[in-house]
């Protein structure tokens, strides 16, 4: 069973060249959702409610290990 946002990321062919994108290059996918995650909390948090001042950088798994 799939739901519909996961059966549009491979039968979509504008967000299937992405899915493989990513697939290969796990960097490439955390690069992306940062910079895109960074906006949205740009754009829908008051400042007032961040819990720091820097902003968050997502680390791939291998980073997390070390």
């Amino acid at each position: 069973m799939m739901l519909p946002a996961d059966y549009a990321l491979v039968q979509d062919k504008s967000l299937k060249q992405w899915v493989k994108k990513y697939a290969a290059d796990e960097s490439l996918f955390f690069a992306d959702f940062s910079k895109a995650f960074g906006k949205l909390l740009e754009l829908g948090v008051p400042s007032l409610q961040w819990v720091s001042p820097e902003p968050w950088e997502l680390k791939t798994v291998e980073e997390q290990s070390k």
